[in-house]
């Protein structure tokens, strides 16, 4: 055998190994070109291991992209075709619905000019790509949940606390209503007290007797998440109330209801007026700002209560301030009133101090004379002064 054959043979076996043995897919293709010369599809002319394992599909080889995919997108016909037109090739991410997976292309055109195959290889990266997603979705989840903190941290009436919850729950998801409604059993009726809106849904802010809630207040008495895409198609919903939701603009809906001590208290809901298919981890998100808006409302509701305690302390403490400094009052007028009253009596008794001597002499001195004998005719009498001085 010439020694180039050999050289071609062994060539070709390296290939061959390197072909079935990486961890890549790989396909060539052959464009399919319509009367024009314009392609309308690419027949699969070889596959290896790896293309099989992370399509799942197997004996693709000889048929046509169309024919194994038949919604096969037709930008990626496009894709293709531009490869082989050009001649450059091309890198690119993307998402194939039909196997629900992720892959990473590259295609380059095999031979020169008015060549009609296209090598593709590519790769499986779904795994990374739900790792980015659900990273991306934790961090939108973090940066909401500070977002929402910071709203309702200030906040300190119920009624502003769930309307500023449901704005940024709405804007979040991108929802045309967001609503919280208040449930009283024992009176029978719950309330919206305030809504989102999107656009120009109707209000559905008022009362509503719990009889209205027909099929969905057995659900959420049970503590059930009400999921639906489309309220119109539903087989849960009776006809009459569909035709309800349908006037409101109530399509897609989510209910979420809130149970404390096995008492049905109140429901977090966001709808669309089309069609919605609701992820986890919205639903997830819609249930954790409803348990949020519950504890803000306690939260605001025991600060309330705080402060109306402490208004009463302070009141009870000024009434007992304002007593004891009557009470230090009164006692002051009444030393004011002793002391007063001290001074007068001093004022008056000492001046009487001061006659009492000379009036007790004089006294004395009348006995004297009275118990000598004297003519008892006054005008015979010789004045006190004279007989003293004698």
């Amino acid at each position: 055998m010439p020694a180039s054959k050999q050289s071609l043979r062994a060539s070709e076996a390296k290939y061959r190994s390197l072909f079935t043995s990486i961890d890549e897919g790989f396909n060539l293709l052959e464009m399919i070109p319509d009367e024009s010369g314009h392609p309308i599809d690419f027949r699969i002319v070889e596959t290896n291991p790896a293309w099989e394992q992370q399509t799942g599909l197997t004996d693709a080889t000889g048929k046509t992209l169309l024919e194994i995919a038949p919604n096969f997108e037709q930008h990626w016909l496009d894709f293709y075709s531009d490869v082989l037109i050009s001649g450059r090739g091309r890198r690119t991410e993307y998402y194939t619905a039909a196997v629900n997976r992720w892959f990473t292309v590259f295609a380059s055109r095999i031979g020169g000019e008015g060549s009609r195959q296209v090598a593709v290889v590519f790769n499986d990266i779904t795994e990374r790509k739900r790792s980015e997603i659900q990273l991306r979705r934790a961090a939108e989840r973090d940066a909401f949940r500070l977002k929402l903190s910071d709203a309702l941290r200030s906040l300190t009436d119920p009624v502003q606390i769930q309307a500023e919850a449901c704005r940024l729950l709405g804007e979040q998801l991108g929802t045309d209503r967001a609503y919280y409604v208040e449930v009283h059993e024992p009176e029978g009726y719950a309330r919206v007290n305030q809504h989102y809106s999107r656009g120009g849904s109707p209000a559905i802010v008022g009362n509503y007797r719990l009889s209205e809630y027909g099929w969905s207040l057995p659900l959420m008495r049970r503590g059930e998440t009400i999921v639906i895409t489309d309220t119109q198609s539903t087989d849960i919903i009776p006809d009459v109330e569909r035709a309800a939701m349908a006037r409101i603009g109530m399509i897609g809906f989510v209910a979420i209801p809130l149970i404390k001590g096995e008492v049905l208290v109140g429901s977090l809901a966001v709808n669309e007026p089309t069609p919605r298919e609701w992820t986890e981890a919205e639903v997830d998100l819609v249930r954790e700002t409803a348990e949020r808006i519950w504890a803000d409302i306690q939260r605001a509701h025991a600060e309330t209560a705080l402060r109306d305690s402490e208004l009463q302390r302070i009141r009870e403490q000024a009434a007992r301030e304002e007593e004891r400094q009557r009470a230090e009052s009164l006692a002051e007028l009444d030393r004011a009133k002793t002391l007063f009253f001290s001074n007068v009596s001093h004022e008056f008794r000492t001046p009487l101090t001061l006659s009492l001597a000379p009036l007790q002499d004089a006294l004395k001195t009348v006995d004297e004379w009275m118990s000598n004998g004297v003519d008892e005719n006054p005008s015979t009498h010789r004045p006190i002064d004279a007989q003293t001085q004698s």
